[in-house]
C-alpha cells in the first residue's frame, strides 16, 4: 500500500469519525434476563392494545395523505374528505395500502421466521404463509417491485443463515478470554473467574474442582437469559405490525392515496381538464389534480363527457394482472400518476 493510499484512507476514516463520533459513554451493566422479560411484556401489551391504536393510526395516515393531496392546506384537505362517503373512503384507503401491506409482510415475515427466539410452531406457520403472501404480492404490485422485494428477502436470509453457521458455541475458558459481558450477573462471574486465573494460572484453574462449579454457574445464568429471551406469537405480531407501519409510512411519501383513475373531462364551454372526479352524485362534481394545483367544483350540467386516461405503457408499471395490456382510454398529455 502506498503512502498516498494510506493518506487517503486516513482522511476517509477521519471524515467518517467526524460524521459518526464514537460513543464516549461506557457500556452500562444491566440484568439481561429481566430486560428480556420486560421487553417481551411490553410487546405483548402493545399488541393487545392494538385494537385501540390501530384505528387511530389509520385515521392519522388518511389525514396525512389528504394533507399531501391538498399541498398542506388543512381547509382544502377537509373539503376533499367531505366529498367522499365514509364507507367509500375506507375502501379507497384499503385499496391504496394493500400494496404497501403486502410489501411489508413479504419483507418482515422471513426475518421473524428465521429468528430462533420464536417457538418452532410460530416459525413454521409463518413459513407456510409465505408462499401465498408472495402470490398476492405479484398480483398487486408491479413485477419489478415484487421481484426486488423477494430478492432483498432472499439476500437477508442468506446473510442471516451464513452468520448463524459461523456462530459456534464457546467454552467457558474462551468466554473468560473475551471482553467482559454486559449482564450484571455474568460480569460478576467473569470478574471472579479472571481473578482466579490471575491467582493460580489459567491452566491450573481450568483443571481445578472450583472451575467446574464456576462453569455451572455461568452456564446456568446464560440459560436463564436465553429462556427469558424466548418470544411468543404476540412478539411475532409486534414485529409484523412494526414492519407494516414502516411500509405504510414509506408509501405516504412515495405514492400518496389515489382517489380513483384519472379522467379527462370535457366541459360545455369546450374546455378539457384532467384529474380525479369526486362526488359523482348529486348536481355538482369535485374535480382535483394535486400535481397541477387543480381543485374545482363543476356542475354536472356543464360536463359533456368523461373518459378514462390511458395507462402508460411502461415496464415500471408492468404486473401480472395487467399483462394483457394497459387500460385503454384517451391520451392525457402531461398528466402523470
Amino acid at each position: 500500500m502506498t503512502d498516498e493510499s494510506r493518506t487517503l484512507k486516513g482522511r476517509v476514516k477521519r471524515l467518517y469519525r467526524f460524521a459518526v463520533p464514537k460513543d464516549s459513554q461506557p457500556e452500562q451493566l444491566r440484568d439481561e434476563a429481566a430486560d428480556a422479560v420486560e421487553k417481551t411484556a411490553h410487546e405483548v401489551e402493545f399488541v393487545k392494545s392494538s385494537i385501540l391504536f390501530v384505528p387511530i393510526l389509520a385515521v392519522f395516515w388518511v389525514a396525512a395523505n389528504l394533507l399531501v393531496q391538498a399541498r398542506g392546506d388543512i381547509g382544502l384537505a377537509v373539503t376533499i374528505a367531505s366529498q367522499i362517503w365514509l364507507a367509500s373512503f375506507a375502501l379507497v384507503a384499503a385499496a391504496n395500502v394493500l400494496s404497501a401491506t403486502m410489501i411489508g409482510l413479504v419483507a418482515i415475515v422471513p426475518i421473524v421466521a428465521s429468528d430462533r427466539a420464536y417457538d418452532a410452531k410460530i416459525r413454521n406457520g409463518l413459513r407456510a404463509c409465505y408462499i401465498p403472501l408472495c402470490f398476492v404480492l405479484f398480483m398487486v404490485v408491479p413485477l419489478w417491485l415484487a421481484l426486488g422485494c423477494l430478492a432483498a428477502s432472499y439476500m437477508y436470509w442468506r446473510v442471516d443463515a451464513s452468520t448463524k453457521r459461523r456462530a459456534t458455541a464457546v467454552s467457558v475458558e474462551q468466554w473468560l478470554a473475551r471482553r467482559s459481558p454486559t449482564d450484571v450477573a455474568l460480569k460478576t462471574l467473569w470478574d471472579e473467574g479472571r481473578h482466579k486465573q490471575a491467582e493460580v494460572g489459567i491452566q491450573a484453574y481450568a483443571t481445578s474442582p472450583d472451575f467446574k462449579a464456576f462453569s455451572e454457574k455461568a452456564l446456568a445464568r446464560q440459560r436463564a437469559i436465553n429462556t427469558a429471551a424466548k418470544k411468543n406469537v404476540y412478539n411475532a405480531l409486534f414485529a409484523v405490525l412494526v414492519g407494516l407501519v414502516a411500509a405504510e409510512g414509506l408509501q405516504l411519501f412515495i405514492t400518496p392515496v389515489q382517489f380513483g383513475h384519472p379522467e379527462q373531462v370535457t366541459l360545455s364551454d369546450g374546455q378539457t381538464i384532467t384529474g380525479y372526479v369526486l362526488a359523482a352524485w348529486g348536481t355538482t362534481d369535485f374535480i382535483m389534480n394535486p400535481k397541477v394545483g387543480l381543485y374545482r367544483f363543476t356542475p354536472e350540467t356543464q360536463i359533456v363527457s368523461r373518459s378514462f386516461c390511458s395507462s402508460p405503457e411502461s415496464w415500471v408499471s408492468f404486473g401480472l394482472l395487467n399483462s394483457n395490456g394497459p387500460l385503454q382510454g384517451v391520451e392525457c398529455p402531461g398528466f402523470r400518476y
